[in-house]
């Protein structure tokens, strides 16, 4: 099992973001296995059925035009094959966190959470 650089990783993250932010759900898909599993309040979304639906119906809803406008990225690491974020949308979300986990090009672990979401 090969671990992903920090570059590499960087990278992967960033075609994957570009892909949630323009709402395109092919590519975001692309990035998933069958055995990925996304950790939410809500309980897991495992695998691309379940991770798709997760995005179609609540995570690209949730990143409308106006939270974009107000997004503001409080924390951004990269660390070997992992990415956390922290952050915030004025008057929508006032904190929200995502923790990703690369293997061979893939996400094989996403967990999401949102302050208020029920």
């Amino acid at each position: 099992m090969a671990t992903e650089s920090p570059e590499s990783t960087a990278t992967l993250f960033e075609r994957h973001l570009n892909n949630v932010v323009s709402h395109n759900l092919e590519g975001v898909m692309e990035d998933y296995l069958e055995e990925s599993v996304i950790f939410t309040q809500q309980g897991p979304a495992q695998g691309r059925a379940a991770i798709e639906n997760l995005f179609r119906d609540v995570i690209m809803p949730l990143l409308s035009a106006e939270v974009m406008q107000k997004f503001n990225l409080i924390r951004h690491d990269v660390v070997g094959d992992a990415v956390y974020l922290y952050w915030s949308a004025e008057g929508t979300t006032p904190m929200a966190s995502d923790t990703f986990i690369f293997r061979d090009g893939k996400i094989v672990y996403q967990s999401f959470a949102i302050a208020d979401w029920v």
